[in-house]
């Protein structure tokens, strides 16, 4: 088991990459649910509170993996470095809540996956004043 805080490291490493010239939109960007479409790309910040008592451990990783799905719709919806920047002060702030959280292989696989579709966006918002 793994903590899942490593992913969200994983990302803040990709971030300190040097950011590449902003590409048309990939293909991979996810389709954002009807509840996030109706928010600001913005959105509202994620709470930074610890994660949520009385969860069973599976419950907590699943949370924490909603957490980040809900994240990389914010993020595909950036459109500038300052949408982009807020959005990863949360996924900074969500690290830190589920730092203790154990992921099995298949969840860090899950996350993983998530990470992945979220760079290219992460890199298009961010280099775009």
């Amino acid at each position: 088991m793994r903590a899942l805080f490593v992913v969200v490291v994983w990302l803040l490493a990709a971030c300190s990459r040097s950011v590449p010239e902003p590409a048309a939109a990939p293909a991979n960007r996810v389709a954002a649910p009807a509840e996030a479409t109706a928010r600001a790309p913005d959105g509202p910040a994620v709470d930074a509170s610890p994660a949520p008592a009385g969860l069973s451990p599976q419950a907590e990783v699943d949370e924490a993996l909603r957490e980040l799905q809900e994240l990389e719709v914010r993020m595909c919806a950036c459109s500038n470095k300052a949408c982009a920047d807020r959005a990863i002060a949360d996924m900074i702030a969500m690290g830190k809540r589920y730092e203790n959280t154990n992921a099995s292989d298949d969840d860090m696989r899950r996350a993983a996956a998530i990470v992945e579709r979220l760079e290219p966006c992460m890199a298009t918002a961010l280099a775009t004043p």
